[in-house]
């Protein structure tokens, strides 16, 4: 239940601090990839958990995804957060969806990611609706943390400030254990964010995602903003990002990867968490020294 839950040991007056709780590190990949990873043997080392996303054009069917969910838990023996598209959930039948929530229980997933947003056809779930599936997933899955998806763009405009603290009121109230972010540009987009949910609805987990290895094209639809080395190294920028999050002590770090699971774990490996566990030691160092 806790694999996305981090406890940050406080300060004894005058005691060196051997290291503060990092955060656990996540990669998103697609369901497919995770077989390649199977079949390639590729290690894991470094990174807590993996999420299987769902995509909008994606062919796989909701079935499908229960059973890489289960191939993938059984052979690497770690967590794994499930995409949950609310939309086609929305368009089964009472029966079908009883049936796929009882299917879906018995693979006892330790997270799901509630996607609220559009599917196939390009709409929302209402917000009655989603609250009803989210309820009954709770009653039948208490053990299993569901997240659901955070905005922090959306605080740029009022009117979409509004909404978004409404609507996360309401998933709060239906039983939602933290948020998972959008893309981020920056660590001052998630303080901001963490303020604003904090104001909205309290104290609760905001995991940031962070893209990895953003391309240009990426970055323009997802309105990042690449700053410094990030338009000619988006690895460099990637791994600046995260450290600077890390600082944060968040629950998680949560990235999306490129679409080739192989090469994301190995930049994860050798480019990104290197640099987070070197900046993690240099925040150590400088509080023992503030107690010096």
């Amino acid at each position: 239940q806790a694999f996305i839950t981090t406890t940050v040991p406080e300060r004894a007056q005058m005691t060196p601090i051997s290291s503060p709780a990092p955060p656990r590190i996540g990669l998103e990949i697609a369901p497919e990839s995770g077989v390649e990873l199977l079949n390639a043997g590729q290690t894991l080392a470094g990174i807590d958990y993996l999420a299987l996303r769902h995509r909008p054009s994606s062919r796989h069917s909701l079935e499908d995804l229960l059973i890489f969910h289960s191939l993938l838990t059984s052979q690497l023996g770690m967590p794994i957060l499930l995409h949950l598209p609310l939309q086609r959930i929305h368009g089964l039948s009472n029966p079908e969806r009883k049936a796929y929530f009882q299917h879906l229980a018995s693979t006892s997933p330790s997270a799901l990611l509630a996607i609220h947003g559009d599917d196939h056809s390009g709409g929302e779930v209402p917000l009655p609706a989603m609250c009803r599936f989210l309820s009954e997933l709770r009653s039948m899955l208490p053990a299993s943390r569901i997240l659901v998806a955070g905005h922090p763009r959306t605080l740029h405009d009022s009117s979409s400030r509004m909404r978004e603290q409404e609507t996360l009121q309401k998933k709060v109230q239906c039983g939602v254990d933290g948020i998972l972010t959008q893309m981020l540009s920056s660590p001052t987009e998630y303080t901001s964010y963490t303020a604003f949910t904090a104001a909205a609805i309290g104290s609760i987990p905001v995991i940031p995602g962070i893209p990895l290895a953003p391309t240009l094209e990426i970055a323009e639809k997802f309105q990042l903003e690449l700053s410094g080395t990030g338009l000619h190294d988006t690895t460099g920028w990637t791994a600046a990002l995260a450290t600077d999050l890390a600082h944060l002590h968040p629950d998680a770090l949560h990235f999306f990867g490129t679409g080739t699971a192989m090469h994301d774990i190995d930049l994860l490996q050798t480019a990104v968490l290197p640099r987070i566990r070197d900046g993690n030691r240099d925040i150590v160092q400088s509080l023992n020294a503030d107690d010096t």
